[in-house]
């Protein structure tokens, strides 16, 4: 029996059971201390890195940690393009579709 509870210490289950009960309604997460990154269970780093502790993840947001994968500023997405026309009055797609070939090419090997 002592051999499991001091694997399941180990491994961080005994640590993710007591701060569930802290956390109702929340996600109990893994906050990297270092880094100030928090990883969601599941996650390849979740209870893994050497200096970490669990914590519901709104206290984790509170603290100003951010959620692996995500920086704390976010961009806005890009809006593609318009087409532009050059001297010739044409787009670039035009010009892509009249580089690409219109027929077959016989293979001379």
């Amino acid at each position: 029996m002592r051999h499991l509870i001091l694997t399941a210490a180990l491994l961080g289950t005994i640590a993710t059971a007591q701060a569930a009960p802290s956390c109702p309604g929340d996600t109990v997460v893994w906050v990297n201390q270092d880094t100030g990154v928090y990883h969601l269970p599941g996650d390849r780093w979740y209870g893994q890195t050497r200096h970490g502790t669990y914590e519901c993840e709104k206290q984790a947001v509170a603290d100003g940690a951010h959620q692996s994968g995500r920086r704390g500023t976010q961009h806005p997405a890009r809006t593609p393009r318009p087409a532009t026309r050059h001297q010739t009055g044409r787009t670039m797609q035009d010009q892509v579709d009249d580089a690409k070939p219109s027929g077959s090419v016989e293979n001379p090997f």
